[in-house]
C-alpha cells in the first residue's frame, strides 16, 4: 500500500524539486559514462540543458541555490573529464550533430560541442607523443 510518503517522492512539488532530481539523475548515471548507449548519452545531455534552465529560471526568481549550483558544477567538471566515452556513447562527433538542438545552443551549454573538446584533446596527445618520439629519435642520432 502506497504511503503518504511515497505519494510525495514521485510528486514534483515545484521546479526546485525538479532540478534536485534531475541533478540525481546526473549523480546516478556517472558510474555507468563509459558504458552508455546513445538514448542514455543523449538522456544525459537533455538533463544537462533541462538543469541549467532550471537553474537560470530559479536564479532569476532570486531562490537561493548554492547547494544544487555546487552539485551542477560538480557534474559539469565530471562531464568535462569524461566527454570521450560519452561522445563514443552518442556515437561519434556526426551523431551529436544530428542530436544537436537547431538552433544551436550558446557555447554556455558546452556539453553540445564536446566533440570539440575530444578532437583538441587528441591533437595535444599527437603532439607530445610526436615531440616524445623525436626527443627519443635525437638522442639515438
Amino acid at each position: 500500500m502506497a504511503t503518504k510518503s511515497d505519494y510525495l517522492q514521485q510528486k514534483r512539488l515545484n521546479p526546485a524539486d525538479d532540478l534536485r532530481r534531475t541533478l540525481d539523475s546526473l549523480e546516478a548515471i556517472q558510474p555507468t559514462i563509459k558504458q552508455l548507449n546513445s538514448t542514455q548519452a543523449l538522456g544525459v545531455l537533455r538533463d544537462l540543458d533541462h538543469a541549467y534552465d532550471l537553474l537560470r529560471q530559479l536564479e532569476a526568481k532570486d531562490i537561493n541555490l548554492q547547494g544544487e549550483h555546487g552539485r551542477f558544477q560538480a557534474i559539469e567538471a565530471f562531464m568535462r573529464r569524461w566527454t570521450a566515452p560519452l561522445l563514443r556513447g552518442l556515437g561519434g562527433p556526426s551523431a551529436l550533430s544530428d542530436f544537436r538542438p537547431s538552433p544551436p545552443p550558446d557555447r554556455d551549454r558546452w556539453w553540445w560541442f564536446i566533440h570539440e573538446a575530444v578532437a583538441a584533446r587528441q591533437q595535444r596527445r599527437v603532439r607530445v607523443l610526436t615531440g616524445a618520439g623525436l626527443a627519443v629519435f635525437a638522442g639515438l642520432a
